[in-house]
């Protein structure tokens, strides 16, 4: 059985099966990296004197709120992290507080965003909920400014 296979036929099949393998490690690991690459929106030239065909408001717009949903629902994602992390571990307020700060520096594009209000709130709830711990309105705009 072994004499039918040649050794290009197995060394092809070792170096796809190798590829796949380190494709699904880098995917598993750098997937908001890549998904971010993946969605950037490519580079136009701006015509002088004339209008871009290719460009139109309303796709910018659901481009952008596109954008926002994915950059929201992988803070909710680190966020839950988090909350059970605390929850685990037994964080104490500085403690839960730093380890927000330090997500959130990932996340200032939402602080501009419509939805700011919304995330302090889901915050403050779970911070609440899950970890017995109160959070001020000064302490949760802190939370992004650290």
């Amino acid at each position: 059985m072994l004499q039918s296979i040649s050794w290009k036929v197995f060394l092809i099949t070792i170096l796809t099966l190798i590829a796949i393998y380190y494709f699904a490690i880098l995917f598993l690991y750098y997937k908001k990296e890549i998904l971010r690459i993946l969605n950037a929106r490519p580079f136009v030239f701006e015509l002088k004197g004339k209008t871009n065909p290719f460009s139109s408001e309303p796709k910018e717009s659901t481009s952008d709120t596109k954008d926002t949903f994915s950059f929201v629902h992988d803070l909710m994602e680190e966020l839950k992290q988090i909350f059970l992390s605390a929850l685990k571990n037994g964080y104490h307020k500085e403690e839960l507080v730093m380890a927000l700060q330090i997500l959130l520096r990932d996340y200032q594009q939402l602080k501009q965003a419509n939805v700011y209000t919304e995330i302090n709130n889901h915050i403050a709830t779970r911070c609440k909920d899950i970890c017995s711990i109160s959070l001020s309105d000064d302490e949760l705009n802190m939370l992004w400014n650290g």
